[in-house]
C-alpha cells in the first residue's frame, strides 16, 4: 500500500522536470563554450597566420608591432575563456543545487505507508494530548477569573456600605 501525497508527488516531479531543463542546458553551455573557443581559436590563429604572410610581404611592420598585436589578440581571447569558465562554473553551481534538491525529494518518496502512518498517529496523540490538557488549563482559568469577579464586586459592595456609615450626616436646614 503506497501512499502518496499530492504535493510530495508534484514536488518530485518539479524536481524531475528541473533536472531535465539543467542538464538540457548544460549541453547548451558545453556546446557554446566549445564553439565560442573553437572560433577564438580560429579567430587567432587566423589573424596570426594572416599577419605573419601580410607582414613578409611588407617588411614595413617591426618584430615588437607584431608580438604586441598578438599578444592583445590572446589577452582578448583570455579574457574570453575566462567569461566562459565562469558561466559554466554559474551553472555547475545551479546543477548540485538541483542535484540537492532532488535528492531530497528522492528521500521524501522513499518514506513509506507505515512511516506514514506512524508519524500521523504520534501526531494525533500529542495533539489530543495538548487538546485534554487545554481543555483543563481554560476550565481552572475561568472558575478563577469568575472568583475573582465576584470577590472584587463583594469589595466594592463592601467599600461603598463602609464609606455611607463614615460619612457624617448633613446638617438639616430648615
Amino acid at each position: 500500500m503506497n501512499i502518496e501525497d499530492p504535493e510530495v508527488k508534484a514536488y518530485r516531479d518539479g524536481l524531475a522536470k528541473r533536472r531535465e531543463e539543467i542538464r538540457y542546458f548544460a549541453k547548451i553551455a558545453t556546446t557554446m563554450a566549445m564553439a565560442v573557443s573553437a572560433a577564438l581559436g580560429a579567430s587567432v590563429s587566423y589573424e596570426t597566420l594572416k599577419r605573419i604572410f601580410v607582414q613578409s610581404e611588407n617588411k614595413q611592420i617591426t618584430l615588437e608591432e607584431r608580438i604586441n598585436k598578438l599578444t592583445g589578440s590572446l589577452l582578448d581571447a583570455s579574457k574570453s575563456i575566462d567569461d566562459i569558465e565562469t558561466e559554466i562554473a554559474q551553472r555547475r553551481s545551479i546543477a548540485e543545487r538541483l542535484k540537492q534538491d532532488a535528492e531530497q525529494a528522492q528521500k521524501l518518496k522513499d518514506i513509506n505507508a507505515e512511516q506514514v502512518a506512524a508519524i500521523a498517529q504520534t501526531l494525533r496523540g500529542e495533539l489530543r494530548q495538548e487538546s485534554n490538557s487545554s481543555y483543563w488549563s481554560s476550565i481552572w482559568t475561568n472558575v478563577f477569573f469568575a472568583f475573582l469577579g465576584a470577590l472584587f464586586g463583594e469589595g466594592i459592595r463592601y467599600a461603598r456600605a463602609f464609606f455611607k456609615r463614615s460619612k457624617p450626616a448633613a446638617p438639616n436646614q430648615t
